[in-house]
């Protein structure tokens, strides 16, 4: 009778036993669900955390690049700036009645304008910045001539033609390295300084206004950095220049009709006629300061601003400095890469049923966001093609060693490894590339997204 009992007993406990296991199993796989669902919250919070740093590491790229920057303006100080030349042009200031002035002061362009030149270029340097610059010897020749089109517009009456004078223009008078002549019809003059960048000397125009045509001849030693400006100021502009400097960037409101770009240097021809030019045969003296030299005249423009003005042709002389725009740019996919990092490792963590700490999350993304530090420091040194391969390197051997002492499986960790070197060739291609970057940007993130939800295929989200 006990054993009746307790067999009933024990049938009964079974049976309660059994009832209660898909009870249990529902706690379970809630609680799995739950802790997953709460992981993948932290990380998304720890990855916005992370862009602290990286703000940080942004706020230090801009630092250095303006370091570069006042290495570059001091020695332009004592070198020469990125230097800007407009002229000749024939002055007339204006006659008075009184204190009334009867007109504004014009300024003559040459009827032709053709310059031929050299930039010798070399590189200095200011502890580890280096800044480019050039010696370069012009020739400048044309002709200055009253056509029909220009006197029947000029009222030469309201002009003091005794006081016309021939005017220059150089951004950076430092840069010369002696005085400059004028050589125009039979007169030979040295050009003064007055001020704001002008050299003038006094001109005999008799003549011209009776119709004769002025010839006109001028050599120039010039100094500067960074890049040479000059304004195709004739109707008929040629420019002729060749240079020792391997990597120009021809910038401004003309390309060259031919250029060539060896191992030794480069050539490179301009031809520009007036339909092309934004200004006529005559200018105002303010519309000349004003709107056509006014990216040089009134302010001290960056080669940023002088490559993108409407009236020179820009050669801008390309040095290392450009690593900080590269640098800027590969700072700003941080996120991507630590998102992606982060899904990696979450997954690995699923799969393999082992589980890592969110401490150690922060440790991976720490180092991800130390690769931008290293980028950073080697190319002031390396070319960026180098600095982006051992700052990847680095960081990419920290990470896999570091997930295969947590895992205690090699083979995952190195899975990782592969994966996160696809991810920095993907980067660093995209920074490479300009017009085809939002393209292969976005099939890039298509075919990472989809092999995510392959990957996630394989885990039971409710085991």
């Amino acid at each position: 009778m006990e054993n009746d009992n307790f067999s009933v007993e024990n049938t009964v406990r079974t049976t309660s036993a059994s009832s209660n296991e898909p009870q249990n199993r529902n706690r379970f796989n809630l609680s799995f669900s739950m802790k997953i669902m709460l992981k993948m919250f932290v990380i998304v919070v720890l990855s916005l955390l992370l862009l602290i740093p990286r703000m940080m590491i942004g706020e230090l790229i801009d630092e250095r690049e303006s370091n570069a920057q006042g290495a570059t303006d001091e020695i332009a100080k004592k070198w020469g700036t990125a230097q800007c030349i407009a002229g000749p042009a024939i002055f007339l200031p204006a006659k008075y009645e009184g204190k009334t002035k009867l007109s504004e002061d014009l300024v003559l362009f040459p009827e032709t304008f053709n310059l031929k030149g050299d930039i010798n270029s070399q590189t200095l340097h200011r502890g580890i910045y280096d800044v480019a610059v050039y010696n370069a010897p012009l020739s400048l020749e044309g002709v200055f001539c009253m056509t029909k089109e220009l006197k029947d517009n000029l009222a030469l009456d309201k002009f003091q033609l005794d006081h016309a004078k021939y005017m220059f223009y150089i951004r950076d008078l430092r840069g010369l390295s002696k005085n400059v002549e004028i050589t125009a019809g039979q007169q030979k003059e040295i050009l003064l300084s007055n001020g704001k960048g002008f050299i003038t000397c006094d001109a005999d125009l008799k003549n011209f206004f009776n119709g004769d045509t002025i010839p006109y001849a001028m050599e120039l030693n010039l100094k500067g950095s960074e890049g040479l400006y000059i304004l195709p100021i004739g109707n008929s502009s040629s420019v002729d220049i060749s240079s020792n400097s391997c990597s120009p960037s021809f910038t401004g409101a003309f390309l060259p009709n031919e250029r060539n770009i060896g191992e030794n240097g480069f050539t490179a021809d301009w031809q520009v006629i007036a339909l092309n030019k934004t200004f006529a045969q005559k200018a105002y003296q303010d519309d000349f300061n004003n709107n056509i030299l006014s990216d040089a005249l009134y302010k001290y423009t960056r080669v940023k601003e002088l490559n993108e003005s409407e009236n020179f042709i820009g050669i801008s002389l390309k040095t290392g400095v450009n690593q900080y725009q590269q640098n800027t740019r590969a700072n700003k996919y941080a996120y991507l890469i630590i998102i992606l990092t982060f899904i990696t490792v979450l997954i690995a963590e699923i799969l393999k049923n082992t589980p890592i700490h969110i401490i150690q999350y922060l440790l991976i993304g720490i180092a991800l966001v130390l690769f931008y530090c290293l980028l950073l420091s080697f190319s002031e040194f390396l070319a960026f093609g180098w600095a982006y391969l051992i700052a990847a390197v680095m960081t990419i051997g920290l990470i896999t060693a570091y997930i295969a002492a947590i895992l205690k499986i090699k083979k995952t960790a190195l899975s990782i490894g592969v994966l996160l070197s696809a991810l920095y060739i993907y980067i660093f291609v995209l920074l490479r590339l300009e017009t085809l970057s939002l393209l292969v940007g976005s099939i890039g993130l298509f075919i990472i997204l989809a092999l995510i939800m392959r990957v996630s295929q394989k885990i039971n989200w409710y085991k």
